[in-house]
């Protein structure tokens, strides 16, 4: 896999509302990426904060369906959460239609790619930045919460936690031997509500549901400080390799 063909770069500095207005809190630095997965040329767009610590967490962050690496910083908010706790946040670009995985009786064309990209995309960013392999998180929309869950199974040394919002897991996920912590977000008007929460009950792995009260399909902003905390209690260990 090649890493890098072109990267598109732009500063911005991030507001934040307070009590008195709005005044400049932290400011980040965002770019575009291009890596070369297999063949085909990839896309990613990254977030990284100014005062980024050396061995960084690192958030992935998967679009829903007809979405946007753009579209889904601008609805969750998650590049001021990144400037805030200092991580590195990196929202991948779908090649096209949705992310890949196994559907049951429908043709499976190349479903690793999407999985195959994550670990391109692990490579590329310690090319940018000092990141902790203990620390990386992956959080998904809709569509992407469903293949952000298939993604943990497939990659569950790689996966310290997940967040799903607004998405269930797909039928290809065995909620028995499901590994990595995860917690489930879904707003009381969801039409996946009720999945989801029954989903979270028959994981064995440590599943926490939230219910977001009236809220539809649709990201809540308001639990992205949860989000953070949740993520920080998980660390991946990595086995000790003997010599």
């Amino acid at each position: 896999m090649r890493l890098e063909g072109v990267s598109i770069k732009l500063f911005a500095l991030l507001l934040f509302v307070c009590g008195t207005g709005c005044q400049p809190q932290s400011s980040v630095q965002i770019s575009t990426h291009i890596i070369e997965v297999n063949g085909v040329s990839r896309a990613y767009r990254l977030v990284l904060p100014d005062d980024l610590p050396e061995h960084a967490p690192v958030v992935i962050a998967w679009h829903g369906f007809g979405d946007t690496a753009e579209s889904m910083a601008s609805y969750s908010g998650l590049d001021q959460l990144a400037a805030r706790q200092h991580f590195l946040l990196v929202y991948p670009e779908v090649e096209k239609g949705g992310w890949r995985y196994p559907l049951p009786g429908a043709p499976n064309t190349n479903v690793d790619a999407d999985v195959e990209f994550f670990d391109a995309m692990l490579i590329d960013l310690a090319r940018h930045a000092s990141i902790d392999r203990e620390r990386v998180y992956v959080v998904g929309m809709s569509q992407g919460a469903t293949f952000v869950q298939w993604l943990a199974t497939q990659r569950a040394r790689e996966i310290a936690a997940v967040v799903a919002h607004s998405g269930g897991p797909p039928k290809a996920v065995d909620p028995l031997t499901f590994s990595v912590p995860i917690m489930l977000i879904a707003g009381s008007k969801d039409p996946v509500h009720g999945s989801m929460k029954k989903s979270a009950d028959n994981y064995l792995a440590d599943a926490r549901f939230v219910s977001v009260p009236g809220l539809g399909h649709a990201w809540s902003k308001p639990q992205n400080q949860a989000i953070w905390k949740f993520l920080l209690q998980h660390k991946q260990i990595k086995p000790v390799e003997s010599e």
